[in-house]
């Protein structure tokens, strides 16, 4: 009966994890076919440019199978179908940069070797032909991307996640993670002390000693540790076996409130350590800045002019005393201000707050 029991589990764990596959290529396709369609586009344009009235010949065909090629090619080299890839946003712009740069390089090389029959296509060109590469890649993922978010707030294409650690981080994780189904994954329950009281819709499925077990029941593909769990030792052990059984290990660095970008790995002697980035505000961001908060403020002042006119003649009428109310406050790199707003309470009253 336990060899029996064995066999139906290890059957259901390898029919989820086929399952789980042939989902993720899938969606591999889906996003391949994305980047075809703005190849093919792309290559339609050029084509335009080097026929110029006569007919196409060979050569042109082959142009539109090199950029084609190199599109998907230069995708898969730079691993832009990889989901820890084109799921950052920053980095997969930056890949794609260089993918369309790429693509466009080699076009205007393979029109140069052609040249002896056809004029080839200026340097202007090449340029053009990789903006508009890079805009319909970026376009087609961005596409992609909320179909995706979509699918997946409805539980479709979702990994499912232990979280080891029943401490305030791990149910602080769990949480976020419950509130962003979009994001594609989903929490089966935390693994650590079972007697601990847990909020309403997690549960503790277990010890950490049976995780093992608990991965093979809840048919997980994802585990993430949270830096109060374990200790060490255990935890580099558990990790080297779930590595081994193919299941994605995730951690958390142990600080929350800090955009990812400013982390960076620095190893320090082979061991992984994270550097968080003090912030930076350059000189041109801060005057962008600037400009976009006193664009956007005299807009929504001349909007709401004739209700603010209603507010201020209601506080006249009320007690004859004046509309606004107006104090001296500290403010950046301890600057004072005038601070003006619609009076709330009787005239005055900052200053007789000793008679109250």
């Amino acid at each position: 009966e336990q060899e029996q029991s064995s066999e139906v589990l290890d059957l259901r764990t390898h029919t989820h994890e086929r399952v789980e596959a042939a989902s993720s290529h899938g969606l591999k396709l889906a996003l391949v076919f994305s980047d075809l369609m703005a190849a093919v586009l792309v290559s339609l344009v050029t084509m335009t440019l080097l026929v110029d009235g006569r007919n196409p010949a060979l050569w042109d065909f082959f142009l539109v199978v090199v950029i084609i090629a190199g599109t998907i090619g230069l995708c898969g080299a730079y691993r832009l179908y990889q989901a820890r890839v084109s799921s950052v946003r920053t980095e997969e712009i930056a890949r794609l940069v260089r993918v369309s740069g790429g693509v466009a390089i080699l076009t205007v090389i393979v029109a140069q070797i052609q040249d002896r029959l056809f004029p080839i296509l200026s340097p202007f060109d090449g340029v053009a032909i990789a903006a508009l590469l890079f805009i319909l890649l970026v376009i087609g993922r961005a596409g992609f991307d909320a179909w995706l978010r979509h699918r997946r707030s409805l539980g479709q294409y979702c990994r499912g996640l232990l979280s080891i650690g029943t401490g305030p981080e791990a149910l602080d994780l769990a949480q976020i993670i419950r509130d962003h189904p979009e994001l594609g994954y989903r929490v089966a329950g935390l693994v650590g002390h079972p007697g601990t009281m847990l909020p309403e819709g997690i549960k503790c499925l277990g010890d950490i000693d049976d995780l093992d077990q608990i991965v093979d029941d809840t048919h997980v593909n994802g585990v993430l540790f949270v830096a109060e769990s374990i200790g060490p030792e255990m935890r580099n052990s558990m990790v080297k076996g779930l590595m081994q059984r193919g299941v994605h290990v995730h951690f958390s660095p142990g600080i929350q409130g800090f955009t990812y970008r400013r982390l960076r790995m620095v190893p320090i002697a082979h061991e992984p350590l994270l550097y968080l980035e003090p912030p930076q505000h350059s000189k041109l961001t801060l005057a962008a800045k600037r400009i976009m908060d006193l664009v956007l403020s005299v807009i929504v002042m001349v909007l709401t002019l004739p209700l603010a006119a209603v507010v201020a003649v209601a506080i006249r009428l009320q007690d004859g005393g004046p509309a606004l109310f107006r104090q001296e406050r500290v403010g950046l790199h301890g600057k004072a201000f005038t601070f003006y707003k619609f009076r709330t309470m009787v005239e005055d009253a900052d200053k007789k707050r000793a008679e109250v």
